[in-house]
């Protein structure tokens, strides 16, 4: 079995149908039996967008600061390259969920999932806590906690399908599984907005998500204020 490195520029990544492309190239390796690694570039002309964008507040950029942001354009290229490789059984893209199949096979199982998804409603002061990677580049590669209480059982403006939560996210936390203090997972954090809450759709919907309900962001329904804008992590 052969190790093969791939390196694929941002232009071949610009848009979904060269993602695709890519997941077959790499899939023809696996299938004749080697290895592969990816090594991928952020997107089509992200990086000059993200340095733009950057200059627009200081044309002095800090080398770390400026590492950081650079970094978020080859995240989200080496995030979608791997979806492209998952197919998706079932999305609820009302609640930003998706359900994807492993399709590799070298794996077998992933053993006694050691947690169950909660079946009631958490309390408004429970304790809670999530599991992620926030800004790796920065924070570095090794898992981080952090905990805080369920705010209130209703999301953004009232949203009954949402909790908000007094827990510390940043990007690279959306998509994390909030943990009750039993080990249940009770949500998936999914928004926040800036020095203030944090965003996590309930279990319930985790458990029987709907491909049928309408199309909506990842973030609250409806934009806040320019002072306070909705972010994804």
């Amino acid at each position: 079995m052969s190790l093969i490195v791939q390196k694929f520029g941002g232009s071949s990544l610009a848009g979904t149908e060269k993602l695709l492309h890519i997941s077959h190239i790499v899939q023809a390796e696996r299938d004749a039996g080697n290895r592969v690694a990816i090594v991928v570039s952020a997107q089509g002309d992200t990086t000059d967008r993200l340095i733009e964008k950057a200059k627009q507040i200081s044309e002095v950029l800090p080398p770390r600061e400026l590492d950081a942001l650079l970094a978020c354009g080859e995240q989200a290229s080496a995030a979608l390259t791997a979806t492209s490789r998952a197919p998706t059984m079932i999305s609820d893209k009302n609640n930003d969920l998706a359900i994807v199949k492993i399709d590799d096979p070298s794996f077998t199982t992933l053993g006694e999932v050691p947690y169950a998804l909660a079946t009631g409603l958490a309390d408004v002061g429970e304790e809670v806590l999530t599991l992620g990677y926030p800004l790796n580049a920065v924070m570095g590669d090794e898992i981080k906690l952090t905990n805080g209480i369920i705010s209130s059982r209703t999301g953004f403006q009232g949203d009954a399908s949402s909790y908000q939560l007094s827990v510390a996210v940043y990007p690279g936390n959306s998509g994390g599984p909030l943990f009750n203090a039993q080990g249940d997972v009770v949500g998936v954090v999914n928004a926040r907005l800036p020095e203030s809450a944090t965003y996590a759709v309930k279990a319930p919907p985790i458990s029987t998500p709907s491909p049928s309900r309408p199309t909506a962001s990842a973030c609250p329904p409806t934009t806040p204020s320019p002072q306070a804008p909705c972010r994804r992590k």
